[in-house]
């Protein structure tokens, strides 16, 4: 009826229906004859549907000319029923006429006529000519723009198809703004209820999916899917394309046989409802191929495999890219059931194909160099297999660079996961290999992936200091989000509200930024190992360590540690095996009841009455260093950057003699990353001030807090967060006591400042407050030194098995799936908190400082933290990216040196060796790591046992 009641609006408005009384008759007629063809076709009989087309163009050349609106929605018609029945070279000429005949008869500016593009873009994405469907996309927005406006259903159509055809071309950064407008427009407009709405939603869902962002994919695909099957039902091509998206979810997570069962259901739907000779039917069978194939069932795999080819290759032809993709999936069948030579041939028509659609820098095209890459491998071919590797390892450089302009940390992270197993595979090739050129390579990858995220968030920090006020605003907004997100986590599990939507805000404003920012706009070069060789000097080294898992090319259950070895006078990276991650983590099993005794043994060689038991057991010098000692022969200063368990080893407290130690062959200098040597690191701290924390009372005294924090003046700071009203958690939970040497520690320390020329603030008791803290860097610079004498907590992941048994009154210190909530620092008043989950007063901070917290501050007017309290070294380790605990927080605000500990160090040896230190610093004029190593060395002499002196790190 819409098209009829338009169609008879036009003639009026052309005045052809004065002209020819028949004229209304012959619209009605016409409109039948249309209908009639579009619900065969809905019913696959494409040839009776044909008929009723070709009736409806006589009627329209008889009634009211070649040249007219009838005409073209005739031929529009004609295409659309031999689009759907996949002849789509010829469903192209009739859409082409069809915008000839509109623009002739009703011009451009027009929705009628951008809707003809929109159908001719839609076919020619299907063809897999995305440039020519992009084009047209665009004049259909822009056309619909002027004349229906930009807060308009259609508007939104086109904002939605652009994100299509960005999606697939790779363009992330392009796809999503239009998705997430199109959203914001389609609520406005239509509503959530509607099957439009849905369609965004998936498209969004898929995009996240192919991210790696599983976790924003999955509720996105389930919230269409349910719109679907509550307004269409479930038989219809919309409800199996949301099946098919949860599919790939539940393949994604592992769950293969949930996957299978949503397939299967969306491919009965698609053949009921679309045929055979469709590619949607064609995606489900890829999709079941693979599944089947990845179950080890390869017989199965290869009918849905040969099906799948069949037909893209009938409909779609063989330089689609879809064509492309079934062909890498027929090559991993070849490749995994020995017929190398077929595998050769089917990846190379396909790594061709992607070539010329998507060029050399899109995320297929590098999937298809790795298998190639593994078929080499496993056929004995290591000069092609090496060069395929390391083509694949530069196109993955430059994905994931690109990733980084635009994608928050936690998008970040999930991209470069995907690309974890393939940089492996590299790593276990490189190193059985043990050519330059690999090695040269992996030392190159290592630069570049090695904590990335980490100095993506300096990046922006540092950023923003330069910013302008309109940036700055967004920023503001950008911290109101993680202080509110900072008080949310910390509550019980049963308080928790609204979480994932102030996540969601806090991940917008952060992409703000990163768009806004013209560092992040600009091309950043991945860094080369030769300009860190260049740095270095003779008597010289730089490790980076890394850690992956073992391929053969078949993965194993092995992980295997090694090292990336830089001379000055090498002509290359060496690459050195190391050991199995099982090895060392037999030795750092956690302590239970002694853990001197534990943390002794670790750090000292065994007697000689036990080295016939130990022998099995190798020791730690054995595992780490001695596979090295060949190639540091004449190294003195040694940079290393380590990975994996390693960050929880004091790698220069390990003996290689009774009475020597590392640290007493090389002076280490531990980094983050050895790319670290390549930054201009020209800091300058100009102010002498410090500010001392110790001695503090962390059970509740309100008077006294009230009274500290009015001294403070940080009302403003206080404020900043949201108001929440909270109720009271367990009350058994601990409390954490009064650490008497702690004040001694900060007196002693304060006429050593004070003597040395700096400006000392020392805090303690109750005036050593959170807010006290967070106030640092707020009216300028922050201090020069922050030394907190404290309590320090980390608190390892839940366990997944048992997360159905946590308390939900328990606070998310131990709860937080967020490794640096789980990590922190206390403060006055902590107790309280720690106890009821909730602060003293409304709208003060709760006395616990987390390294989500930290983060988020300006430190960069800071040369030295040191956190002269527990584990303060401890964090979750996450892949290439390190510690997540208090170091990465205070290295993302800023800070350039960090002493911090692996374990509970005793309060007097504490505080013994901090006074140590500073005096070497500040009184002999050593600098910040020679000064430290000075203080472990007297400590060394003054207690034989590795545990009281061992536990500290600096860290740079």
């Amino acid at each position: 009826m819409k098209n009829t009641l338009f169609l008879l609006l036009l003639l009026c408005g052309k005045g052809l229906l004065a002209q020819s009384p028949d004229s209304v008759r012959a619209a009605l007629q016409l409109d039948s004859l249309l209908r009639e063809s579009q619900s065969l076709t809905g019913k696959l009989k494409f040839e009776n549907a044909l008929q009723l087309t070709e009736q409806a163009e006589q009627l329209a050349l008889q009634h009211f000319g070649a040249i007219s609106i009838p005409m073209a929605q005739c031929k529009q018609a004609h295409g659309r029923v031999l689009h759907q029945w996949s002849k789509l070279e010829e469903a192209e000429f009739f859409y082409q006429e069809a915008i000839r005949i509109r623009e002739a008869a009703q011009g451009k500016e027009n929705a009628e006529y951008a809707s003809s593009l929109t159908t001719l873009a839609i076919l020619y994405r299907a063809l897999g000519e995305y440039e020519q469907a992009e084009s047209l996309y665009l004049e259909a927005r822009d056309i619909r723009a002027r004349v229906l406006g930009k807060n308009h259903t259609e508007y939104a159509g086109s904002l939605n198809n652009l994100g299509n055809i960005y999606r697939i071309m790779g363009e992330y950064d392009k796809a999503e703004p239009l998705y997430l407008e199109a959203l914001e427009i389609r609520i406005k407009t239509i509503g959530k209820e509607h099957t439009d709405y849905a369609t965004v939603l998936n498209n969004l869902a898929r995009l996240y999916r192919e991210k790696g962002d599983y976790a924003k994919s999955a509720p996105l695909n389930r919230e269409a899917l349910d719109i679907w099957e509550r307004v269409k039902g479930k038989e219809n091509i919309d409800y199996a394309w949301g099946l098919a998206g949860l599919a790939n979810l539940n393949l994604a997570a592992g769950h293969l046989d949930e996957a299978e069962l949503l397939q299967l259901e969306a491919k009965d739907i698609r053949e009921r409802v679309l045929g055979k000779d469709h590619p949607d039917y064609a995606g489900s069978l890829e999709f079941l191929g693979n599944l089947y194939l990845i179950k080890g069932d390869h017989a199965a795999a290869e009918k849905f495999i040969q099906e799948c080819i069949d037909v893209r290759g009938r409909i779609l032809g063989k330089d689609h890219p879809l064509y492309a993709k079934i062909l890498d999936t027929k090559g991993n069948l070849y490749r995994k059931t020995g017929a190398w030579d077929q595998a050769e041939v089917v990846y190379r028509e396909a790594l061709g194909i992607w070539s010329k659609v998507f060029g050399k820098n899109h995320g297929e095209y590098a999937n298809t160099l790795g298998n190639l890459a593994m078929l080499y491998h496993k056929k004995g071919d290591y000069k092609q297999a090496g060069q395929f590797y390391q083509e694949q390892l530069s196109c993955q450089w430059y994905l994931i660079g690109k990733s980084a302009e635009y994608s928050s940390e936690n998008e970040l992270n999930a991209y470069i996961r995907l690309f974890q197993s393939a940089m492996e595979h590299y790593y276990a090739y490189a190193l059985r290999q043990q050519q330059d050129t690999l090695s040269s390579a992996a030392y190159d990858n290592a630069l570049f992936l090695n904590g990335l995220l980490l100095e993506n968030s300096r990046l922006l920090s540092r950023a923003l200091l330069e910013a302008d006020s309109n940036t700055q605003k967004i920023y503001e907004q950008w911290q109101g989000c993680h202080r509110r997100l900072a008080k949310r986590y910390a509550r019980p599990i049963a308080e928790r509200k609204k979480i994932a939507e102030v996540e969601a805000e806090a991940e917008a404003y952060e992409k703000q930024l990163l768009r806004s920012l013209p560092v992040f706009r600009q091309t950043r070069k991945p860094p080369k190992w030769q300009q860190l060789q260049a740095r270095l000097k003779r008597g010289e080294a730089a490790i980076e360590f890394i850690h992956f898992r073992w391929y053969t090319p078949n993965p194993t259950d092995s992980i295997c540690y090694a090292a990336l070895l830089i001379r000055p006078e090498y002509p290359a990276p060496k690459m050195i095996p190391l050991f199995e991650e099982k090895q060392l983590r037999a030795w750092l099993n956690s302590p239970d009841d002694a853990p001197s005794d534990y943390y002794n043994e670790l750090y000292t060689l065994p007697v000689q009455g036990f080295q016939v038991a130990q022998a099995v057991r190798p020791t730690l010098y054995e595992l780490i260093w001695k596979p090295l000692e060949k190639d540091l022969a004449g190294v003195t200063n040694l940079y290393l950057a380590p990975a994996g368990l390693l960050h929880r080893v004091n790698m220069g407290a390990i003996p290689f003699h009774p009475d020597s130690l590392v640290m007493d062959r090389y002076r280490l200098n531990p980094l983050g990353s050895t790319r670290q040597l390549l930054s201009a690191n020209e800091s300058s701290y100009p102010r002498q001030d410090a500010i001392l924390f110790g001695g503090i009372r962390f059970d509740m005294d309100t008077t006294a807090i009230f009274s500290a924090l009015e001294q403070q003046h940080t009302g403003d700071l206080a404020d900043r967060g949201l108001v929440y009203s909270e109720e009271a958690t367990d009350p058994g939970a601990q409390e954490w006591p009064y650490i008497k040497y702690t004040e001694k520690e900060v007196k002693a320390l304060e006429p050593l400042l004070h003597a040395a020329g700096f400006a000392t603030e020392m805090r303690t008791g109750y005036e050593a407050t959170e807010e006290a803290f967070k106030w640092l860097g707020t009216q300028g610079r922050s201090p020069r030194i922050i030394h907190l004498a404290t309590h320090g907590f980390f608190f390892p992941e839940p366990k997944a098995e048992t997360d159905t048994e946590i308390n939900e009154k328990e606070t998310g210190f131990k709860t937080s799936t967020n490794p640096l909530i789980r990590s922190g620092l206390l403060f006055a008043g902590a107790n309280y908190a720690w106890k009821t989950g909730k602060p003293i007063k409304k709208g003060m901070d709760n006395g616990i400082l987390t390294a989500y917290e930290i983060s988020h501050l300006n430190l960069t007017g800071t040369e030295l933290v040191t956190l002269s309290a527990c584990e303060t070294g401890l964090g979750d380790i996450k892949g290439s990216e390190g510690v997540y605990g208090l170091q990465r927080g205070f290295r993302i605000a800023g800070a350039k040196y960090q002493i911090m500990s692996l374990w509970p160090v005793p309060d007097a040896q504490t505080k013994e060796l901090m006074t140590i230190f500073y005096t070497r610093w500040l009184q002999d004029k050593q600098d910040i790591p020679d000064a430290f190593r000075a203080a472990q060395q007297e400590m060394r002499e003054r207690y034989q046992d590795p545990y009281f002196w061992a536990a500290f790190l600096l860290v740079e």
